[in-house]
């Protein structure tokens, strides 16, 4: 007499696909899916890009600008916005659409990110217009844009924020019960981004504390004590410890009082 589970072997075993012989063919487990994502958004590949897409469709504006940076990172987007291509791209495009300038904004241009009339860089009304050029900002409005490019060139040198490197700043409102925050560039985002809520825009110290959290992690002028504790001793970015974040929050905090005095 069979038991519950040599009954249960044998009814598998009549149900499993056999080949022309008679053989149990060998069973092939299906494979996860892998989704990748870039930023916080899943992404589609397409020619071998994989390209972002928010719960629209449509490839956020801030990956866009991000891309750009990355595209950039050695002269800056500038003279690619300075430069009117013969193909226009529409505004918040699909991946499908955005494909060829994902992977080359050279190009051709996409409205409102890298066309002539494209307001991510509005540097002109600085001290230091070139200081900025590499730090695309995403505000609600020209007026939030001015204040947030006014507020980091007050707290930082025109060195300091060359120092940066290609950083995207967005004005949004995906922050929970955050004020801002900081996210380094990875494989899988395209440049630094600092996320400031659109209500702190005005306040000036939550956009100068993130941006302290990127001095500290970019600026190589910087000395042993003044940089970040996520970063190894070749550059590298990091996952630290609990005491760790709380030690670079508590240094960075000291830090952007400092600059908010200046």
């Amino acid at each position: 007499m069979m038991d519950k589970a040599t009954r249960e072997a044998s009814r598998r075993a009549k149900m499993q696909a056999r080949d022309d012989a008679g053989r149990f063919r060998e069973e092939r487990k299906r494979a996860k899916q892998q989704y990748k994502k870039i930023g916080a958004y899943p992404a589609k590949k397409i020619n071998g890009q994989n390209i972002p897409y928010n719960s629209s469709g449509r490839v956020p504006a801030e990956m866009m600008a991000a891309r750009l940076n990355q595209m950039n990172a050695e002269k800056g987007p500038l003279a690619d916005l300075k430069r009117k291509a013969k193909k226009l791209i529409r505004r918040n495009p699909t991946p499908e659409e955005a494909a060829v300038w994902w992977e080359d904004p050279s190009c051709c241009d996409v409205e409102g990110i890298d066309d002539p009339n494209s307001d991510l860089f509005m540097t002109e009304d600085l001290r230091d217009p070139d200081s900025q050029k590499k730090i695309a900002v995403l505000a609600k409005t020209e007026k939030d844009q001015l204040k947030i490019r006014k507020d980091i060139e007050s707290a930082f040198t025109s060195e300091q924020l060359k120092a940066m490197g290609c950083v995207t700043i967005v004005s949004t409102k995906d922050l929970g019960e955050n004020a801002g925050a900081t996210a380094f560039k990875t494989e899988n985002r395209p440049s630094d981004m600092i996320y400031i809520d659109p209500e702190c825009v005005n306040d000036k110290e939550t956009v100068i504390h993130e941006a302290v959290h990127l001095s500290r992690l970019r600026d190589r002028s910087r000395g042993l004590l003044k940089r970040s504790v996520n970063k190894d001793r070749t550059g590298r970015t990091i996952e630290v410890t609990p005491v760790g974040r709380a030690a670079e929050e508590a240094a960075t905090i000291i830090e952007t009082k400092q600059r908010l005095k200046k």
